[in-house]
């Protein structure tokens, strides 16, 4: 049968973690790329080898940093990889950006398998979106969008009708 396993790319434990493990499928943390650029990658690279992941699949936003994962990913003894985008911009320093945008033809031919979750997401990290494979998000946000009438509605029921606020949808990392 086949197994399917997660590697983050950050020593810290996720909210997901737990509900994975119930499920048969190992968790692996590397050593922060930003802490230890060196011991980031051989963390990678020991954990395909020792688990003969024949296939890898990656999920980021920066063409230059996955591309680095794949090197290391073969060098392991993954036979295929796959790219998954679901990003349109890297939320990082500008020079990552650049870095990101030099490499991205480069990623995109390296590759066995280019996915991405819409056109724009494909084109951020691949540079086109030939041969990519889209795969749109399982969620309909279109009844999420704002209007005037929704907006004024929950501002009345939370009392905050004149006041300005401030959303943070995720967490403070």
């Amino acid at each position: 049968g086949m197994s399917f396993d997660a590697c983050a790319d950050i020593p810290d434990h996720g909210d997901l973690e737990e509900e994975m493990q119930k499920c048969g499928c190992q968790t692996f943390h590397l050593t922060r790329r930003s802490q230890n650029f060196i011991k980031h990658h051989i963390d990678l690279y020991r954990i395909i080898r020792d688990g003969k992941y024949s296939i890898v699949w990656l999920n980021s936003q920066n063409a230059f940093f996955m591309w680095l994962h794949i090197l290391t990913a073969r060098a392991a003894g993954a036979k295929k990889i796959v790219v998954h985008s679901h990003n349109t911009r890297d939320w990082r320093a500008k020079d990552k950006n650049r870095l990101s945008r030099m490499f991205r033809h480069i990623l995109y031919q390296s590759a066995d398998i280019c996915l991405a979750c819409g056109k724009e997401a494909a084109l951020w990290l691949f540079g086109t979106d030939q041969n990519v494979q889209i795969v749109p998000l399982p969620i309909d946000t279109n009844h999420l969008m704002a209007t005037d009438k929704k907006r004024s509605c929950a501002r009345q029921t939370l009392c905050l009708e004149g006041r300005q606020v401030f959303l943070q949808v995720g967490r403070f990392d």
